[in-house]
């Protein structure tokens, strides 16, 4: 009859009646007290029934709730009458776990420990759910923690969590508990952080989440600078401002500093720097390092160091209009190949520029790469920064800045000018390389590009044999125009078999076979057989005297074949004989003819 009774005020929050009903008829109603206090609605304060929430003593166990009796107990009512009238009892509390089965392990009168542990953290859950005031949760877990109730600091952390994002950040109303356990602590941080302005940021920082890293430093240890760092990091890659913030009220001489730990402030700020994606805030990232203890020694090789010569070196790249972050310099320290591209990006930019570099900034830009080498990528020589230079400078498209090379370069084997930064022999195959570009870019023999690859070559005074090649082939060009032979320097390189320019140029007009002396030098500038001069001279002289003969000039045929007979050479015998055979010929003069009958 009393669990009836007891209904009614639980639902309407009357604590008073409660507190009288489980001190006079506690028989009844006190192995369902969870169950009763877990109805009362979840808008009550529970500081309101206080008195009514069971707490631990020394046992272990839930503190013996004091009952009374406000009548002498009749012999009808004792339990052994009661056992002879009711072999059977009827379980009057049962109705009320029908809709509850699960709160079925919470009937007892002296629940233990563990039991009340696992109620209260039900209850709290249940009173933020339903009724989504977490003031009315946390009120609840500090009755319980005042209670000697252990195990629920995570839970009431979390409360304390959600209580200031909901009602002092004002993030989401709508923020649960469930949801907000499910985010991790960097989530949890950025949500806190998300309203809060420039000018706010800092003072919002020192009271949310320095309580809020607390918190998490508490359950595991190094917790609090793990997550700081993250947190940096993440905004970092965005924006390095606020960032900057926090380090300058975190440097040496601050009040009640951010980060307190000098050790720690200098990870913070070499992870925070090197995460930032961005290449537009290289002042900003300047004024974060400078929050650095200057105490600490700079030694040479340290991560503080680095640091230095990593902003030195993106300084550069900007003032040559290359955009890299810092990540990218530490990445690519030790990699040959893009140490190598870097340079040669520097360099072409400034050949590119709508203004020219003078001959200043090209000492400068040279001193540049050198630093670069330096600083950050002592992984290739200093010899290597020479050559790219002088690659740029080569590569520029402008006589004045090839020119330049020269200063760099070694133009002879011995002597003064043999002691250029590059050596002889490589100075020559980086001419070459360069002469060769322009050569095979040019349309034709007047082509400034032409001029260009000239230019270069010109540079060697000792010629060795890789630029007179070079030369040559100028030359041939230049011959082969004079033969009006329709090609592009480039074909001219690419031709397999240099004989058949050659004879490209004999076709070329009706008089060419005639100009012998020409025919020969071209044949001797496309290096026909090598450095075999007699080879060039028959394979050369067989082609003018079989062209000679088509035209029927037979004096002209007969002549160059007597110097290749002469010469011994054999491979001309066959057009030999076709001369001699030749009508033509034969009433020409027949005194050659006699002759070369003989021969043959």
């Amino acid at each position: 009859m009393f669990l009836f009774l007891a209904i009614a005020p639980f639902q309407n929050s009357d604590c008073e009646a409660l507190h009288v009903l489980f001190t006079y008829h506690g028989s009844d109603l006190l192995p369902h007290r969870l169950l009763i206090l877990g109805s009362i609605p979840e808008t009550t304060p529970p500081h309101d029934y206080q008195s009514l929430f069971p707490v631990i003593c020394g046992e272990n166990r839930a503190v013996e709730w004091e009952e009374y009796n406000h009548r002498e107990e009749d012999w009808s009512e004792s339990s052994r009458c009661q056992s002879i009238l009711n072999p059977s009892p009827i379980d009057y509390g049962a109705f009320l776990y029908e809709e509850n089965a699960n709160m079925k392990r919470f009937r007892c009168i002296r629940p233990s420990h563990d039991l009340l542990r696992d109620w209260y953290l039900l209850r709290s859950r249940e009173m933020e759910e339903l009724s989504s005031q977490v003031d009315n949760a946390l009120d609840l877990l500090n009755i319980a923690i005042s209670g000697q109730i252990r195990g629920l600091e995570r839970v009431y952390d979390d409360l304390q969590t959600l209580s200031m994002l909901v009602y002092e950040c004002q993030t989401n109303t709508a923020l649960s508990l469930s949801y907000l356990q499910n985010m991790s602590d960097l989530d949890k941080i950025k949500l806190f952080m998300s309203k809060s302005t420039n000018d706010m940021f800092v003072k919002n920082y020192r009271k949310w989440i320095l309580s809020f890293v607390d918190q998490c430093e508490n359950r595991q240890k190094g917790r609090r600078n793990q997550l700081t760092k993250e947190y940096l990091i993440d905004i970092a890659k965005e924006d390095l401002t606020l960032c900057k913030l926090i380090f300058e009220n975190s440097k040496p001489g601050v009040s009640n500093p951010i980060i307190s730990d000098s050790a720690f402030l200098i990870e913070a700020i070499l992870c925070t720097l090197y995460a930032c994606e961005r290449t537009d805030q290289l002042n900003i990232a300047i004024q974060i390092a400078h929050c650095i203890p200057t105490k600490l020694k700079r030694s040479k090789g340290s991560d503080i160091d680095k640091l230095d010569k990593h902003l030195e070196a993106q300084e550069l790249l900007q003032r040559h209009e290359i955009e890299k972050p810092l990540q990218f310099l530490k990445e690519t320290e030790k990699n040959k190949e893009e140490a190598k591209l870097l340079m040669i990006r520097m360099t072409r930019l400034a050949a590119k520029r709508r203004i020219l570099p003078d001959q200043k900034e090209w000492h400068q830009l040279l001193e540049d790469l050198l630093n670069l080498q330096r600083n950050v990528y002592n992984c290739i020589k200093q010899e290597t920064c020479y050559e790219i230079y002088v690659q740029g400078l080569l590569g520029s498209n402008h006589l004045p800045v090839i020119r330049l090379a020269g200063e760099v370069i070694s133009i002879t084997r011995e002597g003064p000018e043999s002691r250029g930064r590059i050596g002889y022999e490589r100075s020559s195959k980086l001419i070459v390389e360069a002469a060769r570009e322009y050569f095979n870019s040019s349309a034709n023999l007047m082509d400034p590009s032409m001029d260009l690859a000239r230019s270069c070559l010109q540079l060697i005074k000792d010629i060795p044999d890789i630029i007179q090649q070079e030369l040559d082939l100028v030359a041939a060009l230049a011959l082969l125009d004079d033969f009006k032979v329709p090609i592009l320097p480039l074909q001219v390189r690419l031709c397999e078999n240099y004989l058949d320019l050659v004879a490209e140029a004999l076709r070329s007009s009706p008089n060419a076979y005639k100009d012998l002396r020409k025919l020969t030098k071209l044949a001797k500038y496309l290096r026909v057989c090598g450095t075999n001069e007699m080879a060039r001279k028959g394979q050369v002289f067989s082609l003018i005297a079989k062209t000679s003969m088509k035209v029927k000039d037979y004096k002209l045929a007969y002549q160059v074949c007597s110097e290749l007979v002469a010469d011994n050479y054999s491979d001309i015998w066959p057009v030999c004989r076709q001369l001699g055979e030749a009508s033509d010929f034969k009433e020409l003069d027949a005194r050659s003819v006699d002759k070369i009958q003989k021969q043959i």
